[in-house]
């Protein structure tokens, strides 16, 4: 064996491979060598998708109809244990989907253990994730460490439990999170479901002082205390949070208090609110914090034009540190069904203008010149011009994804389509002005000026820009030969172009023709030749 496969950090790292790809063969890999057992083992063990593996490990235990039990009338001794402890150790993450059925005298043995030296069962466990719907103190104790740093928790949706069981469960995971705050330095914590008694909640978080990153999907459980309470947490940096039922003013009343920004370290925000609860928000955290914003439209949703204050509020308060926005604005629209036939019958006031996005809605957010992600995730698309274009590809030179959401195809249901006010002479407009644009998603008019012009379009000699995927909405069919020819020559490091599903095969033509220009020896008459089989292989 190459002395190269005995480094550690090396075998380590080729292990690490094999996790992903064939997590299986870390048995046979271990069984290879004494230097590479160890690793091999660490590897293997350090993620459990539930206990049973570890209750194999007791001597006596068994499962029989899906029941686990200890078949011995004797206490199990240290010495007896000490696989279970060879292998406990090395578990770093373990996830608790399903209740196991458990006899109590195992659950009680299992209490009792602990790894020689250590306080909890798994003493190096750094991450958990829970959903079951009933809790019992087997979870518990094997779901605590002093080195647990990240907690998925997931209570689900379920009333029923209210109303039959009363808070039982919910008492359980309060008493969980709660010896959580206080034995470890949790620095994530993902909470979904029906939150626990909210006065409760609010002390657990509060305590949580170390915590960085927080997710809490907990639908219209989450309080105004709540998010009061967190908005005051010294290290939380990244915030996942679903508020659209938080009332601004009254979240304002419960803040007075605070003197201080809140969220005062806060770098990542994703948010699904009502635009004041974001206007206030913006206005209480410091400046130039927020690297990162999503901003999701709660509903029902508002016109584009109620979030010109909280647009002109991230230029005001980002400038100098956004570097990626998403806007999620989705509308739902009112459906009817057509009493004479089957036929559902969308309303088409969705289409209306004042759903969509404008040069003028948008340009509060002109003043954001490191910007190198733009997400515009609409329903409807924003009405654009090629000069509207030209004026926003001007703000943000660094732009690197660039994706003017709601393409057509989305809302083809919604009744007539409008052709986009936006032609392909736009792309010259971001290939000279954003040069380090990557990728790009924009709703065009395909056709040409003058579609019975048969000479090609003039493309001016441009500097080899980096873009590499372009989508394109449109509700024309392109012309695969020269469309291709006119992207290729405003975009030649462009590898993937995509099209509505409407045309499919036409845009799987304009990808295939563009693949071959960007061939150094590739002739345009034999492009032609083949485009024009393929047209008609169409017609037919």
């Amino acid at each position: 064996m190459h002395q190269v496969l005995l480094i550690d950090e090396i075998v380590r790292y080729i292990f690490d491979i094999c996790d992903e790809e064939d997590h299986c063969s870390l048995g046979l890999l271990a069984r290879c060598c004494r230097a590479w057992k160890d690793p091999a083992l660490d590897i293997l063990w350090r993620r459990l998708p539930s206990t049973a593996p570890l209750f194999c490990l007791i001597p006596g235990v068994v499962e029989k109809d899906g029941t686990f039990s200890i078949e011995r009338t004797v206490d199990v001794t240290s010495e007896e244990l000490e696989p279970f402890y060879y292998y406990a150790i090395r578990v770093k993450s373990i996830v608790h989907r399903h209740q196991r059925a458990v006899e109590p005298l195992l659950i009680s043995l299992l209490q009792t253990v602990s790894c020689p030296g250590h306080v909890h069962i798994l003493p190096k466990l750094a991450r958990v994730h829970i959903s079951v719907s009933n809790w019992d103190a087997l979870t518990m104790a094997t779901s605590l460490s002093d080195k647990l740093h990240h907690l998925t928790l997931d209570l689900g949706f379920n009333k029923a439990r209210t109303y039959t069981k009363g808070w039982s469960n919910d008492i359980v995971a309060a008493e969980y999170l709660e010896k959580v705050a206080r034995t470890t330095s949790l620095q994530r914590l993902d909470l979904r479901g029906m939150a626990l008694g909210p006065d409760r909640l609010n002390r657990i978080l509060t305590s949580m002082k170390s915590l960085r990153v927080l997710s809490l999907a907990t639908g219209k459980s989450l309080t105004v205390n709540t998010l009061t309470a967190i908005a005051v947490l010294p290290c939380l940096s990244e915030l996942e949070i679903h508020a659209g039922h938080i009332d601004a003013d009254e979240f304002a009343d419960s803040t007075t208090v605070h003197e201080s920004p809140l969220f005062p370290s806060l770098e990542i925000l994703h948010i699904r609110a009502q635009a004041p609860l974001v206007d206030f928000l913006l206005q209480k955290m410091p400046s130039d914090n927020l690297m990162r914003l999503t901003i999701e439209a709660a509903q029902p949703v508002q016109p584009p034009s109620i979030w010109a204050s909280a647009f002109s509020l991230i230029s005001d308060k980002t400038c100098n540190s956004l570097r990626e926005l998403t806007v999620e604005h989705h509308m739902d629209p009112a459906i009817e069904t057509d009493s004479n036939s089957d036929n559902i019958l969308p309303r088409a006031n969705i289409l209306e203008s004042r759903n969509q996005f404008t040069i003028a809605t948008l340009r509060p957010l002109a003043n954001l010149p490191h910007l190198r992600r733009l997400v515009m995730e609409t329903t409807v698309a924003p009405d654009l011009c090629d000069a509207d274009i030209e004026e926003l590809a001007k703000w943000w030179p660094v732009i690197e994804h660039l994706d003017l959401g709601g393409l057509l195809s989305d809302i083809e249901c919604l009744g007539e389509l409008r052709k986009s006010r936006a032609s392909l002479r736009c792309l010259q407009g971001l290939s000279r002005l954003c040069p380090r644009l990557d990728t790009l998603v924009i709703n065009l008019d395909i056709n040409y000026a003058d579609a019975s012009d048969a000479k090609p379009i003039h493309v001016p000699l441009l500097s080899r820009h980096p873009l590499r995927r372009l989508t394109m909405g449109s509700i024309s069919a392109p012309e695969p030969l020269r469309l291709s020819q006119y992207l290729h020559g405003v975009f030649p490091s462009l590898i993937e172009v995509e099209g509505v599903l409407a045309h499919e095969e036409e845009w799987r033509m304009v990808q295939s023709t563009l693949h071959d220009l960007q061939k150094p020896r590739g002739s345009i008459d034999t492009l032609a030749k083949s485009n024009l089989s393929l047209q008609n292989s169409l017609r037919r």
